[in-house]
């Protein structure tokens, strides 16, 4: 477990740094992530062993989480890249027992909601990007020059 914590730590830390200093999370960081996580989880945790089918599901879920929350302009692409590779180096059998279909909703819950929240305090309800972007969620399917053009109006 210990590996799993220092996976954690480090990745975390290079995401949070590169995304604060350049406004970017890079893919290959993303990338090194999924590797290292599929690498603990066979062989130090074996939970994509023994717990195949639940790994799978809990995956499926997150990257469905994911892209919900990016379509929805809640999330930038690469946050919703770093949550699904998040979701895949947690092992499931730690979660086995409280969350049996999605055990990754504790990293979702435990990670979104704070943040939303402080957002929200900090820029007030009507600056909120998630509150702004759920306004939006029609606009994005006609387009990003249209979604532009109604958030400079906004401004």
């Amino acid at each position: 477990m210990f590996e799993i914590l220092l996976a954690v730590v480090f990745f975390g830390v290079w995401a949070s740094y590169t995304d604060l200093r350049y406004g970017k999370i890079k893919n290959y960081c993303t990338l090194l992530l999924l590797i290292t996580a599929v690498f603990l989880n066979i062989y130090f945790t074996r939970a994509f062993v023994d717990y195949a089918a639940a790994s799978v599901v809990n995956v499926a879920a997150a990257m469905l989480a994911g892209f919900l929350l990016w379509f929805a302009g809640m999330w930038s692409a690469a946050d919703a890249k770093l949550f699904i590779a998040f979701a895949f180096l947690l092992p499931v059998s730690i979660y086995s027992q409280e969350f049996s279909h999605f055990p990754s909703m504790a990293l979702l819950v435990n990670s979104f909601v704070p943040i939303f929240f402080i957002e929200a305090g900090f820029r007030g309800q009507s600056q909120c990007r998630a509150f702004r972007g759920s306004a939006n969620i029609g606009s994005r399917v006609i387009g990003r020059q249209h979604r532009s053009r109604v958030i400079a109006v906004r401004d």
